[in-house]
This record gives C-alpha cells, structure tokens and sequence, in this order.
C-alpha cells in the first residue's frame, strides 16, 4: 500500500513522476547512495528494501521493493529518478511507519533476489515492473560495484519451515484458492501453512476448510485449523 500512495503522489508532483524504463536503465551504473531494509522483515514476513543511487543534478534514483518472504517473493515493485529532496522526505514518511536499518548493497541486492528464486519454485512470479526495478542493482559480478558473492548471509524463507501464505483481507476466495493450488501442487498435503484474518469466513467456507478440521484456540487468541492437506490459522485483525 505504502508504494502505490507514493505512485498517487508522484502522479501530482510533475516531471520527476515520468521516469521510463528506458531512463531508469541508465543509472544501474551510477553511485550507490544508500539500501535500506524493514527491521522487522523475517518477523512479519512482509516489508521492503529500498535501493537507491545518485545520479547528476542532485537527483537519485530508487527501486522499492515489496517482499512476502514467507511465500510470494516480490509482491510489488516501483522505481524512480526524482530530486534529492523528495528522496528523503519519501524515506522520513516511511520511517514513521516503520523502522528502517541500512543493508549493505550486495546483501540487498541478494534478498530481493533469493525471494525471487524462493517464490518461482513454488510457482509465483514476482510483481510486473520488477524486471525494470531490478536495474537498479547495477552489474552484479566481481567486476561491478554490487557482487553478491561478497554478502555471506544466507537468507531463510517461509516459516516454521514450510511456506507461510498470509491472506489479506481484500484478498477474494478465488485469489486464495489460486495460491492454495498452487502450493498444494508444489509441496503437497501439509506442505505448508495457510493464515487468514477472522473475517475472511467467507473465504475459508468457500475453501471447504471448516469441515471435519482440528480446531484448537491458542493463548494469543488465534484459531488454529488444520486438515489433512492444508494448515490455516485464523489471526485476529
């Protein structure tokens, strides 16, 4: 959400919210300013990195982009050559959100890109501008500024081990079933684990999960079901 309120505010703000492809290509090989990563990324499960450079007239240019690193990879994706000025008002609007801390570029640049590679296996492409956003990691290989064999972190994605699909509220029965199928066909029954939010009843009687389930009620208050080929948790919103 937090990407395409910085879209409807770009749309506003004149000739900097015009930012091609084609233009965007041309900074890959322009400074790094700095990569930013959500702090709470692997807890939530959900979050951003932020990859920015700085190119000529006081302007940098950045990609953000959202990650589910418990199942979907990259869910969305934006980038942008704007003044230096809107570039940090962007990130102290998003620092009152959410807390932010420096990654170092070729370790960003190796998450976005290990979510990806996590995310296809299972069957999930990442979002459609993604392959433009992407430019902004530059010549990746031991002769480029960013490498990533100099990031030794080895990323860990799903939870508990199994893939985790977090359910939205605005998400529609035909969505969740389309990811359910998915993974099912992927990992198999018990494969991996379903959340939904406690109003999304509709969803889970359209699934045909509130039948013959284990139901069990957690100290934090979710509603823990499972089935033979599928795990799902209510969570309270």
């Amino acid at each position: 959400m937090e990407i395409a309120d910085h879209k409807k505010h770009d749309k506003k703000s004149g000739a900097n919210a015009m930012t091609t492809a084609k233009q965007f290509i041309l900074i890959s090989s322009a400074p790094i300013h700095e990569c930013l990563v959500s702090e709470n990324l692997f807890d939530a499960g959900i979050g951003h990195v932020i990859i920015s450079r700085t190119v000529e007239d006081n302007r940098v240019g950045f990609s953000i982009f959202l990650l589910d690193v418990f199942c979907l990879g990259v869910t969305n994706a934006f980038y942008i050559i704007t003044s230096k000025a809107d570039y940090d008002r962007n990130i102290v609007m998003r620092t009152q959100r959410q807390q932010y801390v420096d990654i170092r570029p070729a370790c960003a640049v190796k998450l976005v890109e290990d979510v990806v590679l996590f995310a296809e296996d299972l069957g999930f492409q990442p979002h459609k501008d993604y392959h433009v956003a992407k430019e902004i990691f530059g010549d990746v290989n031991p002769f480029g500024d960013v490498n990533t064999k100099d990031c030794k972190t080895e990323y860990r994605f799903g939870k508990e081990g199994k893939p985790y699909f977090v359910a939205r509220p605005s998400d529609s029965p035909r969505r969740c079933k389309k990811i359910i199928d998915k993974l099912t066909a992927k990992c198999g029954a018990g494969g991996f684990i379903f959340e939904a939010p406690c109003n999304l009843s509709t969803t889970v009687q359209k699934l045909q999960v509130h039948a013959a389930a284990l139901i069990n009620y957690r100290q934090d208050n979710s509603l823990y079901v499972s089935k033979r080929y599928l795990n799902m948790r209510y969570i309270n919103v």
